[in-house]
């Protein structure tokens, strides 16, 4: 078979695998692991982008052209990908490897710049309307199951299948898209797309296939809506604008280069966001997006970013020739500055930017002559880093789905009360990513509930199970602190150590003390949030240390002060101090906070009208006090005492002026 044959064979069959890819993405999960669908599409985005720079590479070696397509987007957000990997490199140990192994991470957007490079190689107007038809079986496939999970009574729901290994769970939220507002966004684009496709067909006065577009519209438009009102119905949970704005200039003021590094927003919820987002309903939610995908990459990874948006955004608007893909990528730039990271969103932008159907592609042979024969070496060279770089990704990657893999094995044993079976599939997911943080905080957690089993089980231990409880609890405190190693500022790992040296108290002498030192930790790396105030408060209440446990509860009350549990451990304090009114008042306050209808109401109020009784009674014994007090001083006998007499005359007698010493004589009127 001849050079040219090969070319096109590879050329062929690297254009219907990226074809393929762009069916399969939008409706891929994988339910083998936690996170089914944004990590799943992660890990997706990774493998075939991988795959599909070996298949570019291949067919470039088997190309007589040997070129290299470019564009100015391709080096800008090059660029920014770079920054973004050093920003990950300064990060510590455990956060990289988080930052790898999740969704929205380094390892996506080293995904997204692949595919974005590859589609840029492949990119041909001829192939266009090819895409919009896999898109669309992408979407009808989309719009089938969320029609599914709509009509199927909300009372049967969730649907878990299969029974014994649940794989799939389907509840009201259920998507393909991985969320209602991804399939939204998606088929909002392909409703635009599809439109400008049937409109074009109309204006043809022989083309009869407008009926099968205008059918294609139909559909689009059913799921759209459908999506629209499954949206409006759950409603949309994201961070406020204001806090995320104060935590992009809080770690912009900490690091205005680097920001807390890619993928480590979490770290800066925790530490950065402003007392006013307790005020919000969402004050319980720990987010790992801000409101904002700008903001949230300003606060990843600093200044480069928003210098980045607005270079974009000037070439966008000195563009002159603007078409319809042109507004398209308008609409995408401007739900990537008003929405949180999305990964459709920034799918189908580097998607349209590799196109080429905005700004094309510059070719650039890709030569480099060695020798006096005069050899091209350059294929040869990209094929070997590429090679380097796609077995590299492909061996990281799919250790982090084995480490998913068998945690969702871990969990689900654990939800059969297996605890052995949990524990082991759990030491085999941290030997597949042993610095991800989380998972030792998971173990460490089954380590002390085998020994919380251990403790209840039976009274009398004898030796061996004696032994096999120290061990539990020594592993548990390790793993623990072995979490709090790889993310020291991540204050999630200190409330762990602090809750299983709190559970250790009873049988592990200083291990109070030391859940104190834990749960203060914790609160400096996370000190807006009320309910570890509340745990400190608790552990400082249970050990007799009134004072300071008084001193925790109010700041937790300062923090939220619609929070009724804060008012009630801080009037409860007050109780212990003595402080009867005090008690009686925050006592008030908190069952203003407590549904009347609830059982904490009636448990509240039935000690609240037992301090009342002992408030009036220590009232009436005061008073009865004051009352006799008053009495008694009233009948207490008066003293009787003698004229004292006058100063004896000393025999060193002092001269004076006498006229001077004399007092003043007032002048009576008329004198």
């Amino acid at each position: 078979m001849s050079n040219v044959c090969y070319y096109k064979y590879m050329k062929k069959v690297l254009r219907i695998y990226v074809r393929s890819c762009l069916l399969v993405l939008p409706v891929f999960f994988l339910p083998w692991i936690v996170n089914s669908f944004n990590t799943g599409k992660y890990y997706f985005l990774m493998i075939s982008s991988l795959l599909a720079l070996l298949l570019w590479v291949i067919d470039l070696l088997v190309s007589k052209k040997k070129v290299i397509k470019l564009n100015k987007n391709l080096w800008l957000f090059g660029g920014l990908v770079f920054w973004f990997f050093i920003s990950w490199l300064r990060l510590g140990t455990g956060v990289r490897a988080r930052s790898f192994s999740q969704s929205f991470g380094l390892g996506m957007w080293l995904a997204l710049f692949n595919w974005f490079f590859v589609w840029l190689q492949v990119a041909d107007r001829k192939e266009i309307a090819k895409d919009l038809n896999y898109f669309n079986i992408s979407a009808v496939l989309m719009i089938l199951s969320s029609l599914v999970v709509f009509v199927w009574p909300e009372s049967k729901l969730p649907f878990i299948w299969p029974k014994d290994n649940p794989l799939i769970s389907i509840g009201t939220t259920w998507s393909l898209a991985g969320s209602v507002l991804s399939e939204l966004i998606f088929l909002v684009l392909l409703l635009l797309w599809n439109g400008r496709s049937l409109v074009r067909k109309l204006k043809r006065s022989n083309d009869q296939s407008y009926v099968f577009e205008a059918v294609k519209m139909a559909v689009l438009a059913l799921g759209t809506f459908l999506a629209i009102y499954r949206l409006k119905k759950l409603g949309l949970i994201t961070m406020d604008w204001r806090s995320s704005w104060v935590i992009m200039v809080e770690s912009f003021k900490n690091s205005p280069l680097f920001g807390v590094g890619i993928g480590n927003f979490s770290t800066a919820f925790s530490i950065f966001r402003p007392a006013s987002f307790n005020l919000t309903k969402v004050w319980l939610n720990n987010f790992i997006l801000s409101r904002s995908a700008l903001l949230h990459l300003w606060t990843e990874v600093g200044i480069v970013v928003p210098i980045v948006f607005f270079v974009f955004w000037g070439w966008l608007i000195k563009k002159k020739r603007k078409n319809f893909d042109f507004y398209l990528l308008v609409l995408l730039s401007l739900l990537l500055t008003v929405l949180p990271l999305n990964v459709f969103v920034l799918w189908l932008f580097f998607y349209i930017l590799g196109s080429g159907r905005v700004w094309k592609g510059n070719s650039s042979k890709a030569s480099l002559l060695l020798g006096e024969s005069r050899i091209n070496i350059m294929p040869w060279l990209l094929s070997l880093v590429v090679l380097v770089v796609g077995f590299g990704g492909v061996y990281l990657t799919s250790k982090c789905f084995l480490s998913e893999f068998y945690l969702k094995k871990s969990l689900i044993a654990m939800s059969k009360n297996d605890g052995s079976g949990s524990y082991n599939w759990q030491i085999k997911a941290i030997a597949m990513n042993p610095k991800l943080a989380s998972l030792r905080a998971i173990y460490s957690q089954t380590n002390m509930g085998l020994a919380r089993a251990l403790l209840t089980k039976e009274k009398d231990l004898n030796q061996q199970d004696k032994e096999k409880l120290s061990m539990l609890m020594q592993q548990a405190v390790r793993e623990a602190k072995t979490a709090i190693n790889l993310e020291s500022k991540k204050s999630d790992y200190w409330y762990n150590l602090a809750r299983i040296y709190r559970e250790m108290s009873g049988s592990v002498k200083g291990a109070a003390d030391w859940a104190l030192d834990a749960y203060s930790q914790a609160v400096l790396l996370d000190p807006i949030n009320p309910n570890l105030k509340l745990d400190l408060g608790g552990l400082l209440f249970a050990g007799g240390k009134y004072e300071e446990a008084e001193r925790v509860f109010e700041e937790a009350v300062v923090k939220k002060r619609d929070l009724a549990n804060s008012w009630y451990n801080w009037a409860h304090t007050a109780k212990k101090l003595n402080k009867l009114e005090e008690a009686v008042g925050r006592m008030n306050q908190a069952l203003a906070l407590v549904p009347t209808d609830s059982e904490d109401y009636k448990k509240a109020d039935k000690e609240l009208a037992e301090w009342r009784r002992e408030l009036e009674t220590l009232r009436v014994k005061q008073k009865e006090q004051t009352e006799k007090a008053k009495v008694e001083k009233e009948k207490k006998e008066e003293v009787l005492t003698t004229p004292a007499p006058l100063p004896t005359i000393s025999e060193n007698q002092v001269e004076v002026k006498e006229d001077e010493m004399k007092p003043p004589v007032e002048e009576t009127e008329g004198e």
